[in-house]
């Protein structure tokens, strides 16, 4: 289930580094537009790397098995971008957001297992917080999340 640039809204980018580990960069394609004149470009959502990467890593296979890739795909020499559909992309979003700075790999499991289980209609409300809060330092979404699930 290959999804086409028009139809997929985000791109997971594979961020190979010199020493050998990769990073994992969420953008989100523009929106469609009747006048093809006009460029629009991608807007950076957010990455992941090093421990959150490997506690995370489960669930994003498991999000990219789910938009018709395989597991193996994801590796650091992969070039290709994973195309994936709105539902896939505000999720890992909020894995990302949520999991960046957390101290305790028991805490960073618990946020992932919670997310894991968000319905499609509560991780649109994340993502919705999350990026309302997006240009404020204290990003209140993010903690009100972190002490959903991980009893921050």
């Amino acid at each position: 289930m290959s999804l086409d640039d028009r139809e997929s809204g985000y791109k997971l980018i594979v961020k190979p580094h010199d020493d050998g580990t990769y990073s994992l960069d969420l953008v989100q394609n523009p929106p469609n537009d009747s006048r093809p004149t006009k460029k629009r470009r991608s807007t950076y959502r957010s990455s992941i790397s090093g421990w959150h990467l490997d506690s995370a890593l489960g669930l994003i296979k498991r999000t990219l098995k789910e938009s018709g890739y395989k597991p193996t795909d994801l590796k650091r020499s992969r070039r290709t971008p994973f195309k994936l559909d709105e539902t896939s992309g505000v999720m890992l979003n909020i894995l990302f957001k949520a999991l960046r700075d957390v101290k305790k790999r028991s805490k960073s499991e618990d946020i992932i297992f919670g997310i894991s289980d968000m319905s499609r209609e509560e991780s649109l409300y994340w993502h919705s917080k999350l990026e309302q809060d997006s240009t404020r330092p204290q990003q209140k979404g993010v903690k009100a999340l972190r002490i959903l699930l991980g009893g921050e």
